[in-house]
């Protein structure tokens, strides 16, 4: 575990003063709470030092403006490279990132962008046709399908994992059948998902999921497959250019596919994500 006893044992339940030779800092855990596994709660990210703290925060090019309390507790800072303040935890610092949104946003549309030429010629390659301006990989695209002459949405970022056309797949869920809009959450993986499926499919999207560890949180029910996809579309973008979350997981990760939804648990939750599907799909009824 990394730890050094520094102070006097008395017995497994009672704390035991510890010099964590990772980080050197001196936590205090049991010795039952070591056996199970428990390392040092600084190195976690849940607590550290105020030097630590500052030292790190710096490193992510922030400047604290008030005292750091705990890695639970959004830390008020000012990011110095575009002069936003922002609400980063400690658990962001860590993993090297900043924290800030606006930033993160910048960033993630540059990310998603290919030369126009490029995009083009990748979704005429897979038989599509676009129909307007190309935006960016992961906004909804409208393009023709060159095989079933359909008027379909695919993003990019899809197509060039070898998604096709909805309406002319054999086990993708039908534009005019019902479907549903999922959100499940992986514990070891650490990554949430948005996604898709036909409820009168061959395959079930959740139950495919679910034998590789992922769990159900919240699924919502439409009557036609073009309202759950638009749906599904408007949450990736907001995820994707809104707040700057980029891809979780790789491919490898999800052999029953669909890793391109994914996002990482520490930098959002699923009650957040939730709100926000409940908030798109309500201003896309009201729009229909």
């Amino acid at each position: 575990m990394n730890l050094e006893p520094i102070g006097k044992y008395f017995n497994t339940d009672a704390p035991l003063l510890c010099k964590c030779l990772t980080c050197g800092n001196t936590p205090s855990p049991t010795f039952t709470a070591i056996r199970a596994g428990i390392g040092c709660k600084y190195c976690s990210g849940k607590f550290t030092s105020r030097e630590k703290a500052w030292e790190v925060a710096r490193k992510a090019g922030l400047e604290p403006l008030e005292d750091f309390n705990n890695g639970h507790t959004p830390w008020k800072c000012r990011h110095l490279v575009c002069g936003t303040t922002i609400f980063p935890l400690f658990s962001t610092l860590l993993k090297g990132g900043s924290g800030c949104r606006v930033c993160n946003v910048k960033a993630a549309r540059e990310r998603y962008k290919f030369p126009e030429k490029q995009a083009v010629r990748i979704m005429r390659d897979a038989g599509f046709q676009p129909l307007e301006p190309y935006v960016n990989a992961v906004t909804p695209w409208q393009s023709q399908c060159l095989k079933c002459k359909s008027v379909v949405f695919p993003r990019l970022s899809n197509v060039q994992n070898g998604s096709g056309c909805s309406e002319c797949t054999e086990f993708g869920f039908k534009r005019l059948g019902p479907a549903y809009v999922y959100l499940m959450f992986h514990f070891e993986l650490n990554s949430l998902k948005v996604g898709i499926g036909g409820s009168s499919g061959k395959v079930d999207r959740i139950d495919s999921h679910r034998e590789f560890g992922w769990e159900l949180y919240r699924k919502m029910d439409f009557p036609s497959g073009s309202l759950a996809y638009q749906l599904e579309q408007d949450v990736l973008s907001w995820l994707r250019l809104e707040l700057g979350l980029g891809i979780h997981l790789v491919s490898e990760q999800m052999p029953q596919g669909g890793h391109t939804e994914t996002v990482d648990a520490s930098e959002i939750d699923l009650p957040t994500v939730w709100a926000k599907v409940e908030d798109l799909s309500g201003e896309l009824r009201d729009s229909k």
